[in-house]
């Protein structure tokens, strides 16, 4: 079991933000764990582990990689707008049941200032967010909350000599990760903070499939 403090779950994509996360998380935790989550909707995989590939000698020796398919448990009950929060409870459920499961008390998004608008993003999102995670004993880290366009994030992968490409699975179904009103967006998130609160009550119950596992030193 790692040691709580030292240890970190990121909730990686192998996009440019959470790619840089990852970088940077590794220079402040001895133990890091990069968690992709599957889906059918998110194809291209391989791309995943092209960017691990990039990542090996910009984070810990030690950092593990795990492939968990989405809990089909978990719905869109609750929501009523079509954008990508339902998606992000599942991230979150699975985030932190792991976190929790693993002995690890901290737990980390790619979240970026240049995608502020959309609503898992939005800083009502991530404050909903970091007082959720608290509550069951959890710290949010947004590491790269600073970057404020894509050009910024193409630059500091370009300094570390990685592709600059967004190297992560497609989604299928990001055409409707819409922004919101400002009202429309406070009720939305307010029902999504409460289900995934009703969700995170049930953890025990939640199956988490592992698909793979393994460190980084250990992909070919």
């Amino acid at each position: 079991m790692a040691n709580a403090e030292n240890a970190c779950i990121l909730m990686f994509s192998g996009g440019r933000d959470s790619t840089i996360a990852a970088v940077r998380l590794g220079e402040r935790f001895q133990n890091l764990i990069l968690a992709t989550v599957t889906s059918e909707h998110l194809v291209g995989h391989e791309k995943v582990h092209a960017r691990l590939r990039e990542l090996r000698p910009h984070v810990p020796l030690n950092t593990t990689f795990i492939r968990m398919a989405q809990p089909d448990t978990i719905s869109a009950d609750m929501l009523s707008e079509a954008t990508c929060l339902p998606c992000h409870r599942a991230y979150v459920a699975v985030g932190t049941t792991l976190a929790q499961r693993r002995g690890i008390s901290n737990l980390a998004f790619g979240y970026v200032a240049y995608q502020n608008g959309w609503p898992e993003q939005t800083p009502y999102a991530t404050s909903r967010l970091r007082e959720l995670l608290r509550s069951v004993g959890i710290s949010l880290h947004l590491p790269v909350e600073d970057l404020v366009s894509k050009e910024h994030a193409i630059a500091e992968l370009v300094a570390l000599r990685m592709s600059p490409d967004a190297l992560e699975q497609k989604c299928l179904k990001q055409e409707f990760n819409s922004e919101l009103p400002a009202e429309s967006l406070k009720k939305e998130i307010d029902k999504w903070e409460q289900s995934t609160r009703n969700q995170l009550a049930s953890s025990q119950q939640l199956t988490l499939t592992v698909l793979s596992e393994m460190r980084l030193d250990e992909l070919s």
